[in-house]
């Protein structure tokens, strides 16, 4: 039987869009009784929606069209388009047709590595470089669409039993509002090709998204630090857990609760966070 987790490549989806009609009817069965998906589903229909409105095009300058124009082969006579995939990608490419996908991104930037120098080229790659963080687009998601908890509490007790049955491990869950970051609930996404459990701490009037699930490793790594478009994220490992902290807070606070949920995680003492 289909679970949560085989459904959610198509929750982006309209019926439509679905290639394999039988499909469709097993993803509209599971919907009908799974009240998280069909909370997935409207949050992806709200930010097609908000995409839609807000999206933009930017007109490349005339420089650059015409060196490209110099490097691509010319287009052969118009003729009619075929007719688009359905099923293959997802609404998300439809309602930002005019936006760049991540290979189109890392098409244009060897481009323009390969024409060289043009004027306000280093800003240009700098920003073609700055593809897609799948944790950082999942929590500006989240932040958008308002979804930020699927279960609601202070209490790792109330916490930690909601991932039960939910996803195919148990995730630790610690409360840190000693160290100021109180825990104030957490949620299931899908990153990466798979369900990861969310954590979800408050710093001042920030929200600060934890994923974690099992790593190799048992020994804690080295943190590692980056982000984009107002956000931060700071990773590390610890325990056999590896785990993502995203947050509109700088990288040196974020890096506050990573040090501390390392330490929770190798320390013994907080044994029923564990269990």
């Amino acid at each position: 039987m289909d679970s949560c987790e085989d459904f959610a490549p198509l929750l982006p989806l309209t019926p439509g869009e679905i290639a394999d009609p039988a499909r469709a009817q097993a993803l509209a069965a599971h919907t009908a009784g799974c009240a998280a998906c069909q909370a997935r589903q409207r949050d992806y229909a709200q930010l097609q929606a908000a995409t839609a409105r807000t999206a933009t095009r930017f007109a490349a300058p005339a420089e650059l069209r015409s060196r490209l124009a110099g490097v691509l082969a010319p287009l052969p006579a118009a003729r009619p388009a075929p007719a688009p995939v359905r099923g293959a990608r997802g609404p998300w490419f439809a309602a930002a047709s005019g936006w760049f996908t991540a290979g189109a991104l890392a098409c244009a930037l060897a481009v323009v590595l390969a024409l060289g120098p043009l004027p306000g080229a280093s800003r240009l790659a700098a920003s073609l470089a700055m593809v897609a963080d799948p944790f950082i687009d999942n929590h500006a998601r989240a932040l958008v669409t308002d979804h930020l908890t699927d279960v609601l509490s202070s209490d790792r007790h109330t916490v930690k039993p909601w991932f039960r049955g939910r996803i195919d491990y148990s995730p630790p869950v610690v409360d840190l509002r000693e160290q100021g970051f109180p825990l104030i609930g957490g949620r299931l996404e899908y990153v990466g090709h798979r369900t990861v459990a969310v954590l979800v701490y408050q710093r001042r009037q920030h929200v600060v998204d934890v994923y974690i699930w099992p790593s190799a490793g048992s020994a804690a790594s080295g943190e590692s630090a980056s982000g984009y478009g107002g956000y931060a994220r700071v990773g590390g490992s610890a325990a056999g857990m590896a785990f993502v902290a995203v947050s509109d807070l700088d990288v040196q606070e974020l890096g506050l609760l990573s040090a501390a949920l390392a330490a929770a995680l190798q320390s013994p003492a907080p044994a029923d966070a564990r269990q």
